[in-house]
C-alpha cells in the first residue's frame, strides 16, 4: 500500500505529517514500528522545511516486513551525516535517521530530491 500527501512549507508541516503517518500505522502489524517511523518523519521533514522550499512531499509505502518513508523537498542539497558536539541544539537529525533505518538514501531529481528511509518491522 502507498499512501501520499502534500504538505505546506511552514511550521505545521511537521505536526501534519506525523498525524498522516501515526494514522495509517495505528494498526498491527505497523504499529509496532510507529515511534521510530513518527521520529524519522519528524526529522525528515524538519529538514525539507528547513533547507528545501516549496511544498514537501510525503510518501509512505506499507510492504512485506518493512515500512518505507519518503520526502521530497525543492532542493538539491543533500542532507548531512554530522557527529555533533554534545553541547550543539541541533545536528542529530541524520545520526537518528541512520540509527533507526536499516538503509536509507537520496534520490536526485533535478533540483529536487526525495531523501528515503527503510524502517524494518522486526527492527535494525
Amino acid at each position: 500500500m502507498r499512501y501520499e500527501a502534500t504538505l505546506a512549507d511552514d511550521d505545521t508541516s511537521v505536526g501534519v505529517a506525523r498525524r498522516f503517518v501515526a494514522d495509517r500505522l495505528s494498526e498491527p502489524p505497523w504499529d509496532a514500528v510507529l515511534d521510530d517511523a513518527l521520529l524519522v518523519t519528524s526529522e525528515l521533514v524538519t529538514n525539507a522545511h528547513r533547507y528545501g522550499r516549496g511544498l514537501i512531499e510525503l510518501w509512505l509505502t506499507l510492504s512485506a516486513g518493512e515500512v518505507r518513508l519518503e520526502v521530497l523537498d525543492r532542493s538539491p542539497r543533500e542532507p548531512q551525516r554530522r557527529d555533533p558536539n554534545v553541547d550543539a541544539e541541533g545536528g542529530r537529525g541524520m545520526v537518528i535517521v541512520d540509527a533507526i533505518a536499516s538503509d536509507w538514501g537520496v534520490v536526485h531529481l533535478g533540483e529536487a530530491k526525495s531523501v528515503w528511509v527503510l524502517i524494518p518491522l522486526g527492527g535494525r
